[in-house]
């Protein structure tokens, strides 16, 4: 994201942005985005952006990974930054499994349209 990708974001309600976790655009577009009450959320995909995510004490870290075997590894580097992890064709099988390693899961809109989603997120919740 840039600082108007940000802006036209918040515009339309967005309450976050995701930013790439390179150290060249990280503290001018995540200053920006605080200036309007956004949280901007440092990219990992690798072990370095992980590393830059948690030097730069990103508030929250975006995940966008295929399998949670590859998000482990990412994890441990984060320490306590918040995640929002975003794998493909999340069943309600892996969301349990995610329960506890991340604080946020982005899923599909037939997860989310099911009729046992909600029961889903109640238990995932309690």
């Amino acid at each position: 994201a840039t600082e108007l990708d940000a802006l036209t974001a918040r515009a339309a309600g967005a309450d976050a942005v995701v930013v790439g976790a390179d150290s060249d655009s990280w503290d001018a577009i995540a200053k920006h985005a605080r200036t309007t009450r956004m949280v901007a959320l440092a990219t990992v995909s690798d072990r370095a952006s992980a590393e830059l995510c948690a030097k730069v004490m990103a508030r929250g870290a975006y995940l966008p990974v295929e399998t949670i075997a590859e998000m482990r590894p990412l994890l441990s580097v984060l320490g306590s930054v918040r995640v929002l992890a975003h794998l493909p064709s999340a069943d309600e099988t892996m969301l349990r499994a995610l329960r506890g390693m991340v604080d946020a899961v982005i899923v599909e809109s037939d997860l989310y349209l099911s009729t046992s989603f909600e029961s889903l997120r109640e238990e995932l919740e309690a």
